[in-house]
């Protein structure tokens, strides 16, 4: 496989990222996958998916959002809208650059809410596999966090930097997401650890619910936490679900696994 570094601006702001091509030539939906909130693209397990999925034929994107990793932005201005914005233009940069009219995308936890928001409402997103996908945005922040963020602007988290627009629109946005959900028409799988620790299976099963979506399935990872290495076997399992799903809408999205 080859590895192709990528820049593309929001403004005066820049984004990094990279995409794997084959080594042969490159079949269907080019696949990106999104980095949970104060982390990056190097996020577990994202590069043994991109590299796992490069080695079936298939173009694999990952980028750090704004705020994080390498990108530009400041950390405290990291926040639901923007990682929509930024998604946005990774997706017009990936469909010029390859060709191709539509991306699928592998969320993983909170970038899960920015990807449905954003399919609800663009057809160039042909499916979408959620890992770990929250339901309950509201209970990432307490009153006293929200009134702290208030006051000082900012919070910091396991090491991260989150500002006030982030904390408020985890706080806001719990109907504009489910509305969201209710649009989402294409195929979509969610995948959630069967002892996730940060999400639950009531939450993984309140989302496949909601969804709108007729070709929609729920898989739970035995003897899995969030990050789906709890077991050795916790990552051949993902691999494999997301391998069926991708089979299973082959012929919506040009796929063959």
């Amino acid at each position: 496989m080859i590895i192709k570094p990528f820049i593309v601006n929001v403004g005066k702001e820049r984004i990094f990222g990279i995409y794997l091509v084959p080594s042969k030539r490159a079949r269907g939906t080019p696949l990106i996958l999104t980095h949970g909130s104060g982390d990056n693209s190097n996020q577990y397990p994202l590069v043994h998916l991109s590299k796992f999925l490069a080695k079936r034929g298939y173009i694999a994107v990952r980028f750090d959002f704004r705020g994080c990793g390498n990108s530009d932005g400041k950390e405290e201005n990291y926040s639901l809208s923007s990682q929509i914005e930024d998604l946005e233009v990774v997706i017009d940069f990936i469909t010029r650059r390859t060709r191709k009219r539509s991306v699928g995308i592998i969320a993983k936890s909170i970038s899960c809410v920015p990807t449905f928001m954003l399919a609800s409402k663009r057809e160039n997103i042909s499916f979408i596999v959620a890992l770990g996908a929250p339901y309950n945005l509201q209970k990432y922040w307490s009153k006293e966090e929200l009134e702290e963020v208030k006051r000082k602007g900012y919070i910091f988290y396991r090491g991260f930097k989150y500002g006030w627009k982030y904390a408020w629109e985890m706080s806001n946005f719990q109907e504009k997401y489910r509305e969201a959900l209710k649009k989402i028409k294409i195929p979509t799988l969610i995948i959630n650890g069967e002892k996730d620790e940060k999400v639950s299976l009531d939450e993984a099963k309140a989302i496949f619910s909601t969804l709108g979506s007729e070709q929609k399935r729920l898989e739970i990872i035995k003897n899995s936490d969030h990050s789906f290495k709890l077991d050795e076997m916790n990552l051949k399992d993902v691999e494999q679900a997301i391998l069926s799903f991708m089979n299973e809408v082959k012929e919506l999205c040009s796929l063959s696994v």
